[in-house]
């Protein structure tokens, strides 16, 4: 069995156990902004994984915006395959949260702070901090 659970830093278990939010920050580069593997084993995602006997993936991203959490979540229900039996558990994110893509690359923004966004997207970030 699957255990899918998609959300933001709390799906990811962010600074649970390692004080980087994103694997990537701590030593994993190739990881991405995935969870960081050590917070990713004290999750609540994977402690329930581990009670039903399920494989955990977790597509959680800390930051994650709403539309982040569909989009990852409706590309992930398009590799299930038939024989396969799977729970997915959806932990939404704040409402403020956006999801912008600009040259294949998607970056979630908010009104209350933002990655590097290029500098192309910087004139509509700062519309949204009025």
């Amino acid at each position: 069995m699957i255990l899918y659970v998609n959300g933001d830093s709390h799906a990811a278990a962010a600074e649970a156990v390692s004080p980087a939010a994103f694997a990537e920050d701590d030593g994993y580069p190739e990881l991405g902004r995935q969870p960081h593997p050590d917070n990713l084993r004290a999750s609540w995602g994977q402690q329930l994984a581990n009670r039903l006997n399920a494989r955990l993936i977790c597509d959680a991203e800390s930051a994650a915006s709403n539309y982040r959490i569909l989009r990852t979540t409706r590309e992930w229900m398009k590799t299930l395959v038939p024989w396969e039996s799977a729970l997915a558990v959806i932990q939404w994110s704040t409402w403020e949260r956006e999801e912008w893509l600009h040259d294949n690359v998607w970056y979630q923004v908010n009104a209350s702070g933002v990655d590097h966004v290029p500098p192309v997207l910087e004139k509509r970030l700062s519309l949204i901090h009025i």
